[in-house]
């Protein structure tokens, strides 16, 4: 289990730094533990969550393939733009403490810009960059939470997405199946799958929007987070 994982993590760190610090980090690890079990409904914290048979996290990190170029996750906007200076943004919001509207960009009101990213002008996903400081021009060095791809729209802005996996567009729920094996069902849509893995430092998620009609892969949506990020809700 995750948590197993972590606290065993802590204690072989506390092995060489001593007793005294093996009681503070262990506490931090379960602080933080019971932080991801009150706000993250869609992932079983207490599930075994092993990686896929055969992957790294460099494989989650290359995990996509953009107009036959791979992206390497995380990534800044700057970063992005420079990969392919098709790619533009627009902040929408800037978050602070004093802003409340419900969990799905403000976890713990932790401030963050709202983002939408485009290509050719036309917009492809929105979201969420963690900033202390209300500050633009910093923000564009700081990571991403999340990457959205959805074909409609990636194919309207003649943009070609891929997963290095194999999986495209033309993909079904039984060729995921076969590479991430069985994906637990969203709760609340019914053609929305999601696959959960983690290593020792990150939390892994991969989402899955299935056509009802096609049966074929409509949207990629990958998140990665780490113990001491703020954990999306939707």
């Amino acid at each position: 289990m995750l948590k197993g994982k972590i606290l065993a993590a802590v204690t072989a760190v506390c092995m060489v730094l001593g007793s005294t610090a093996c009681e503070k980090d262990d506490q931090t690890a379960q602080a933080a533990m019971e932080d991801l079990k009150q706000i993250n409904w869609w992932a079983d914290i207490n599930a075994e969550i092993s990686m896929p048979d055969g992957w790294t996290k460099e494989d989650f990190f290359n995990f996509f393939v953009i107009n036959g170029e791979t992206l390497t996750l995380p990534m800044t906007l700057n970063e992005l733009m420079e990969f392919d200076d098709k790619f533009t943004y627009e902040v929408t919001a800037y978050l602070d403490d004093t802003v409340v509207i419900g969990p799905a960009y403000n976890y713990k009101r932790e401030k963050c810009f709202v983002v939408n990213v485009l290509y050719n002008n036309k917009n492809i996903f929105s979201t969420h960059i963690y900033s202390e400081e209300n500050d633009e021009k910093a923000m564009l060095d700081l990571p991403m939470g999340v990457f959205i791809f959805d074909k409609d729209l990636c194919r309207d802005a003649g943009l070609d997405v891929a997963a290095a996996c194999g999986l495209d567009y033309n993909s079904t729920y039984d060729d995921m199946e076969k590479i991430f094996g069985v994906l637990a069902a969203d709760p609340l849509i019914s053609n929305r799958f999601k696959y959960q893995f983690n290593d020792d430092e990150y939390l892994y998620f991969l989402f899955f929007y299935i056509n009802e009609e096609s049966g074929k892969i409509e949207t990629f949506h990958v998140g990665m987070y780490s113990l001491d990020q703020p954990i999306e809700k939707e």
